[in-house]
């Protein structure tokens, strides 16, 4: 039986491609390996498992599983980073403007990005490899709105902060 052609530029078939995704998604095997290759519920588990066994023992497989952990973890580390320079900025222009709330916000939200503060429903014993693009995407989106409120705060403050009549800093 014929080899199917590697037509990607990384080398690997569209369903090898697409088993990869799978598999980084989910983690399961043979999960992955019947939604790539369309494998119907009639084969049997051992045989669908051992296929997938055999599949991610592939240096190719390999290599391309770990690309794509290294992807995620790169937009990670960039997202989280650009987040804790925001709140750093944040910090520093409230201190400028000698607003406290906003001082104890930014230093808050910077502490909870470097992992010193964490919510109770927050705690998980999983690692940025472990974790969901989407997991890590909700995460990262968390804590940019918490800095962009932190700095819309401190910007609002800065333009007279207690406004008109009865208005207090928010």
């Amino acid at each position: 039986m014929p080899r199917a052609a590697r037509i990607l530029p990384c080398g690997l078939t569209i369903k090898e491609e697409r088993f990869c995704c799978a598999y980084f998604s989910s983690g399961n095997a043979e999960q992955s390996y019947r939604k790539a290759y369309d494998v119907n519920g009639s084969r049997p588990s051992r045989w669908v498992r051992n296929e997938a066994h055999e599949l991610l023992h592939r240096p190719h497989i390999k290599s391309r599983i770990e690309d794509l952990r290294q992807q995620a973890e790169s937009i990670a580390t960039y997202k989280t980073n650009d987040a804790f320079r925001e709140a750093g900025e944040a910090l520093l222009l409230a201190k400028r403007l000698g607003q406290p709330a906003a001082i104890v916000s930014a230093v808050t939200l910077r502490a909870k990005l470097a992992g010193l503060l964490v919510d109770r429903q927050d705690i998980t014993n999983r690692t940025i490899r472990e974790m969901t693009t989407e997991d890590l995407e909700e995460q990262l989106m968390k804590a940019a709105e918490e800095a962009g409120y932190i700095i819309t705060k401190a910007k609002n403050s800065s333009r007279g902060g207690t406004g008109e009549g009865s208005q207090s800093p928010g």
